[in-house]
């Protein structure tokens, strides 16, 4: 047969029947195997969208695949790729129309001619939503083939934020509540993916501005307590937020996605009076993602937007709204509730309910537990928990397992590493607290929030101390190079031109005519659109530095203490002979005023110690001693990072918000210390009683009972002052990181 011939201006060769009819028996004769599920043969069925359909495309891979701001690769839950629904009203497209479009080949194998693969809107920039007879993409299959794989390394993997994992946190959860549903999945993607991008200029906002739109929200309501709207439409909701609507749209996208799918299908002005945002999910999520608020006054929003009758106390139906409007909130920031099909916060179940009633009820608990009148704790068993109360649980001070989901995802999106309170020096009744009942003032801010016309909290020691140096002197004319002679540092050559050297010569003009000048007077000078709240801002920088050259004098001292008695500690015990010799000289000074043990302790030579010591008192001394000097060295190294300069890198350590239980063995060991101290049994230790065990030095004895109280010792009585076992467990649990709990033998 002779061999097959191209034709003329074809591409491959040119095949006669015979040739066909060997090709068949081939194919006949192949064994019979089963072909592939039509999920399993299409690559993905986004491959068969044109080029208007980018936006869904881009919207699918983003929901598949998840890259976390910890920079590690989060594999998405189970189901939580499916963009499927059999509810959306989808604009069909036939084959036909797909392949005029560009189709690539072979990408929608498998799918009959006529039927939408998928339905997605450019427009929207929703994830796509597949046809009543959808396809599974390949990459839902990947996932459920390796779902609970990816979820354990999911929870597994340490926070970047955080000394925690996520397995770790569920497992102190079920320990204290076995049976509660606290949300986990919703948790795990909120801490570990990124919120939707509409999100993201929500997060740069300063606290002034919610708290205009705060107030604007209220004098909706006309300053009558629950009586401001608690949903919006589209046009009440550009006048509340004074934005653009191209920008309320994205947020309203985010918010009320099922209200913005109808907008963007009929485009008519009905549908804008259709959107329905909830206003206290909508504060509540946007302030506690803001990265320019402090983590104090996020919670003081948070709380005051739901305490309507300004008590500053909560009740159950207060705390259960404010739990579900957050959850809602923060889940439609994450795309979390869009997937799951709630329209308002009233949908997301009677878990949410229930998960705050047991948050609540374990909040009064903890304050019953630490009521110190007979006032408070009829409160508290009348079911009024102070709002303090729950701003610690928030903080996740208190060691309850069921607030750390709610710290971490407040550490995640705050300035992390630096614990910057506005308001430390501020008296209590200028706090920030939003009121229901007149317009709230603008707050004390954060430094994050000032624009680079302000002054900077870096720059704050040397202006102090510059501002020193001139009035001392009588004079402000000097150079740069002075400057930096005189205050022994570096001056930042930008800074000294735009601000300070203006500022001196203003302030050397003044000088000359004889008016008069302070530090408040340079400050403004410096930053000329410094308004009151901004010059107390900087006051209160000044007393922080005070504040932080206090605690570095603090943390010296406690060195030098762990030192001096880490060498009692090794000192011999004193000779026989010598203590002999030490109690025949106090017989033969008759009746001595001092006992005998006092006597020797007092005439006993520096090298040695006067009694032998106990194993257990020298250790959980040291014990104690070193773990304070940690908890300083940290606070004094966040404090320095608040003053450090912009440009240097700041070393952030991780911390852990989990409090684990004391382990026996070091409760044993603590009570067991404080009992050989308490030498009579009463129960109690006091500074003369430490010392009069002989086995702590006497620095260090009078440290201990200033860290165990606020008393000044220098003037109180010495012998009032006491601390029972109790207080001194819970001290050593503090110190160590751990909730006031023995750990259960296993």
């Amino acid at each position: 047969m002779p061999p097959a011939q191209a034709r003329p201006g074809s591409r491959g060769r040119h095949y006669t029947k015979a040739d066909v009819s060997s090709k068949i028996s081939a194919l006949l004769s192949m064994p019979n195997t089963p072909r592939a599920p039509r999920a399993m043969r299409t690559k993905t069925i986004l491959d068969g969208l044109n080029a208007a359909t980018g936006k869904a495309d881009m919207a699918y891979q983003h929901e598949a695949v998840t890259v976390t701001e910890d920079g590690l690769q989060d594999l998405p839950l189970v189901g939580d790729v499916l963009t499927a629904t059999t509810e959306s009203k989808a604009r069909p497209e036939s084959q036909s129309s797909r392949s005029r479009s560009g189709q690539r080949p072979c990408s929608m194998s498998g799918q009959r001619p006529g039927k939408a693969a998928t339905v997605s809107s450019a427009d929207t920039g929703l994830p796509a939503v597949a046809s009543k007879k959808s396809t599974r993409t390949i990459a839902e299959v990947d996932t459920t083939r390796s779902g609970s794989s990816a979820k354990q390394h999911q929870l597994r993997r340490r926070l970047s934020f955080a000394a925690d994992t996520l397995e770790e946190v569920a497992c102190a959860i079920r320990e204290e509540e076995p049976q509660l549903d606290w949300l986990p999945d919703s948790w795990g993607r909120i801490l570990t993916s990124m919120p939707t991008a509409d999100c993201r200029s929500i997060s740069m906002r300063s606290l002034q501005s919610w708290v205009e739109v705060y107030n604007r929200w209220q004098a909706c309501g006309g300053w009558n307590p629950g009586h401001a709207p608690a949903v919006m439409d589209a046009y009440q909701f550009q006048e509340l937020l004074s934005v653009p609507m191209p920008k309320v749209l994205e947020w309203i996208r985010t918010f009320d996605p099922a209200g913005y799918m109808k907008l963007q299908q009929t485009r008519a002005a009905s549908e804008y009076r259709k959107v329905r945002v909830s206003i206290p999910a909508f504060l509540t999520a946007a302030i506690a993602m803001s990265s320019t608020i402090s983590k104090k006054q996020k919670i003081r929003f948070l709380v005051g937007v739901f305490d309507e009758n300004d008590s500053r106390s909560f009740e159950l139906p207060e705390f259960t709204a404010m739990i579900s409007s957050f959850l809602y909130g923060v889940e439609c920031m994450f795309g979390i509730a869009k997937l799951s099909g709630c329209s308002s916060r009233q949908n997301l179940g009677d878990s949410v309910v229930l998960w705050g009633k047991q948050i609540f009820q374990r909040i009064l608990d903890d304050e019953l537990s630490k009521a110190a009148s007979e006032e408070q704790r009829s409160k508290l068993e009348a079911g009024s928990a102070p709002l303090p109360a729950i701003e610690n649980w928030f903080l996740g001070l208190g060691g309850d397992p069921l607030s750390v989901p709610f710290a971490l995802f407040l550490e995640r999106f705050s300035v992390r590493g630096l614990d910057d309170d506005p308001e430390i020096f501020e008296n209590e009744e200028r706090k920030f607290r939003l009121s229901h009942t007149a317009p709230v003032n603008p707050p004390m801010e954060t430094a994050a929030s000032l624009d680079s016309g302000f002054l900077r909290r870096s720059q704050i020691r040397i202006v102090r101390d510059l501002f020193r140096y001139c009035a001392s002197s009588r004079h402000f004319d000097i150079s740069h190079a002075e400057a930096e002679q005189v205050l022994d540092t570096t001056i930042d050559a930008e800074f000294w031109i735009a601000k300070l050297w203006p500022a001196l010569e203003d302030m050397e003009t003044l000088w000359q005519n004889g008016a008069k000048f302070s530090l408040a007077s340079f400050l403004k000078k410096i930053s000329p659109r410094a308004s009151a709240r901004h010059l107390r801002m900087f006051q209160s920088w000044l007393k922080e530095l005070d504040q932080l050259e206090g605690l570095r004098g603090q943390v010296d001292r406690t060195r030098q203490l762990v030192r001096d008695h880490a060498d009692f500690v090794a000192r011999p015990v004193l000779p026989l002979p010598i203590r002999q010799e030490m109690i025949l000289d106090y017989g033969k000074s008759g009746k001595p005023s001092q006992a005998k043990d006092d006597f020797i302790a007092t005439m006993c030579p520096s090298e040695y110690r006067p009694k032998e010591g106990n194993p257990a008192v020298d250790s959980v001394v040291g014990e104690f001693l070193a773990l304070q000097l940690t908890r300083e060295e940290e606070v004094l190294a966040q404090k320095e990072a608040l003053f450090a300069y912009e440009k240097a890198p700041a070393a952030i350590v991780t911390k852990s918000f989990l409090k684990l239980q004391v382990p026996e063995t070091s409760w044993r060991l603590w009570e067991r210390a404080f009992d050989l101290l308490d030498l009579d049994g009463a129960g109690l230790l006091t500074r003369d009683k430490l010392a009069g065990s002989y086995q702590i030095p006497y620095e260090v004895c009078n440290w201990i009972c200033q860290q165990m109280g606020s008393v000044d010792l220098d003037t109180a009585d010495r012998v009032s002052f006491s601390f029972d076992k109790g207080a001194f467990m819970k001290k050593m649990a503090d110190l160590s990181n751990r909730c006031f709990k023995l750990a259960s033998k296993e």
